[in-house]
């Protein structure tokens, strides 16, 4: 089946997800949106810069249903990236949020977005890499998960691993963040996992289940 959607306006750039199942656009308005062809729905970007440049979709997210996307404001003020997180199914709908924004330097090229890490060329030609503040703690988390956690930069690991929760529940990795919410054994982290997963009846499913 093909689907066709109209805008009321005129749409200045696309840019698809890897298997075409969203697609954000930009329209003449400068305003950013999300449309999902899969059932013809249209979600406004809030916070979206109106010098944004391009946006790029997490490949680490390709096979999961929620995903990952950063816009690039090009404005030299500015010179921010934005992440923001869609997640299909909640008890408001699908819904698009705004995580966090991470300076770039001036020159940088984005090129490619793979699990919270862009890559791309600097103004001399030279390949390089930017950590989103938006993934500043998953690397980290995925040690403490594992049991190689090694030191946690002078905060309290108790501290550190709650932060932690918090982060891999707002991007949605929500088998993860319980890995570690039963690890640290902490009330809580429990709190925080419930505080920050009820709004999407996915991971209530998921805590259930578990």
């Amino acid at each position: 089946m093909v689907n066709e959607y109209t805008h009321d306006c005129a749409i200045r750039s696309c840019f698809p997800n890897q298997s075409g199942t969203r697609v954000c656009f930009i329209d003449a308005n400068r305003k950013g949106h999300l449309y999902s062809p899969v059932d013809d729905h249209r979600l406004l970007i809030l916070d979206f810069p109106a010098s944004c440049s391009k946006v790029l979709w997490d490949a680490c997210d390709s096979s999961r249903g929620n995903g990952t996307f950063i816009a690039i404001d090009s404005n030299s003020a500015q010179q921010s990236i934005v992440t923001y997180i869609y997640s299909p199914q909640t008890t408001k709908g699908a819904v698009v949020e705004k995580l966090a924004d991470t300076k770039y330097p001036s020159g940088f090229n984005c090129v490619n977005l793979y699990d919270g890490v862009v890559h791309g060329q600097r103004a001399s030609g030279a390949l390089s890499m930017i950590q989103l503040n938006s993934h500043s703690c998953v690397d980290q988390a995925m040690r403490d998960v594992t049991g190689r956690g090694g030191n946690h930069g002078g905060m309290s690991r108790l501290e550190k691993m709650r932060g932690e929760i918090r982060q891999l529940t707002a991007l949605c990795r929500l088998k993860r963040a319980w890995d570690l919410a039963v690890k640290l054994g902490d009330k809580k982290a429990f709190k925080i996992l419930g505080m920050q997963v009820s709004p999407c009846t996915a991971c209530v499913f998921l805590i259930v289940s578990l």
